[in-house]
């Protein structure tokens, strides 16, 4: 996606080395309050759930697969294509000024993927980690691009994940 974007713009091609050190740092960086406030939702509501159950007991590999992949497909998703639907439908069909409909293109992609992890929205403790990650990880990807988002997604999931003990 990124690429055929890329050559639609038809930009000049290069890879700067600062680039590729720095959208990982900061992404390290992003992650930090996230991993603050996990713990105050984990302990009560989301150590439960059996799809981290299922994760827990995955080998440390294995883990780190699904938190790679997990992370990049969820902010392909829910960001890159969720806040373009969404922004287009309130900026360019409903005539919402722009940061307007950016934000509610936010909320809206936030409210998605908090449903998305909880479906059944029966533990509104999870539920609201879930809207507050996808607020950050929203507003990452509008201030600081599609690539701070994904790395800020994955080492979060790659430190809770490795965290996990088996089973």
């Amino acid at each position: 996606v990124v690429l055929i974007w890329h050559l639609f713009k038809n930009e000049p091609w290069g890879v700067k080395p600062v680039v590729l050190v720095g959208i990982p740092l900061e992404g390290a960086v992003w992650s930090i309050p996230l991993l603050l406030i996990a713990p105050l939702f984990t302990i009560v509501a989301m150590s439960s759930t059996t799809t981290l159950d299922g994760i827990a007991s995955l080998p440390l590999f294995d883990r780190l697969l699904v938190s790679i992949s997990a992370g990049l497909y969820e902010e392909l998703l829910f960001r890159m294509v969720g806040i373009a639907i969404l922004h287009a439908i309130f900026v360019d069909l409903c005539r919402m000024r722009n940061m307007q409909g950016t934000l509610l293109a936010i909320f809206g992609s936030a409210c998605a993927i908090a449903w998305y992890h909880d479906p059944s929205l029966d533990a509104p403790v999870a539920t609201a980690f879930y809207l507050l990650a996808g607020l950050e990880l929203g507003i990452l990807f509008v201030a600081r691009g599609f690539a701070v988002a994904v790395w800020t997604h994955v080492i979060y999931n790659t430190v809770i994940f490795s965290l996990m003990l088996n089973g």
